[in-house]
């Protein structure tokens, strides 16, 4: 009888600790838990940065910073179209979870410059070496051609109602400006504001007397 109760009882024992095993290999090959932060799908202009809201990531054994994070890839192309940024996570045991996130790049249209600009207007000050504001003013800027897509600037650096310039961008949505009238000559580039509030644009004005370096930053104050 003695000898049967302890067969039984060593039983048990075995069975317990094969039953515990199976749990600590089941535990150990629980990946992960990897879930996006914002939206599956982002939509970016063209020429602006993709700010990743990232992602989350969890694990029933490690902690945050143990697990080994991979996004693929490191940056998108400045082009237009559709990419996918896949994120990898990797846990000590070696569990992996994959999450992704789309990303449609759009063209940007001259058209969407049209509207009244309120300008904050910088000269650059030979004295101190930088840019000193010296006034605010009202621009409305229109569009002049579809094809090629040519706008226009009205009231251009606070010239006047009848003084404008010429407005373009490339591919990448960099602004270009450029104007000529007798003597004087505007030329300059600029960068858009990828929240669509505005552009900002550094020029040059040349006239007889003078050749000044100015940075204007166009800021949206309304659509007509």
């Amino acid at each position: 009888m003695i000898k049967k109760g302890f067969n039984i009882i060593l039983l048990t024992v075995i069975v317990l600790m094969a039953f515990f095993a199976c749990q600590k290999i089941e535990e150990a090959k629980i990946p992960p838990s990897l879930s996006l932060i914002g939206s599956s799908v982002i939509y970016l202009k063209q020429g602006c940065e993709f700010d990743d809201p990232g992602v989350s990531v969890t694990d029933d054994k490690d902690s945050d910073s143990a697990i080994n994070l991979t996004i693929e890839p490191k940056t998108l192309p400045d082009t237009a179209g559709t990419f996918y940024v896949k994120y990898i996570a990797e846990d000590s045991d070696g569990n992996i979870s994959y999450a992704e996130r789309k990303v449609i790049v759009l063209i940007r249209e001259s058209l969407e410059y049209e509207g009244t600009y309120v300008v904050k207007d910088s000269i650059f000050s030979s004295q101190s070496s930088t840019f000193v504001d010296t006034t605010s003013f009202t621009s409305i800027i229109d569009m002049k051609s579809a094809y090629p897509q040519w706008i226009e600037i009205l009231n251009f650096n606070n010239f006047g109602p009848g003084f404008y310039a010429y407005l373009y961008h490339d591919s990448a949505g960099t602004i270009n400006v450029s104007f000529q009238l007798h003597d004087t000559v505007i030329m300059g580039s600029g960068r858009n504001f990828c929240d669509t509030s505005g552009f900002t644009l550094q020029y040059s004005v040349k006239t007889p007397a003078d050749s000044t370096f100015h940075r204007s930053t166009f800021i949206l104050s309304g659509k007509k």
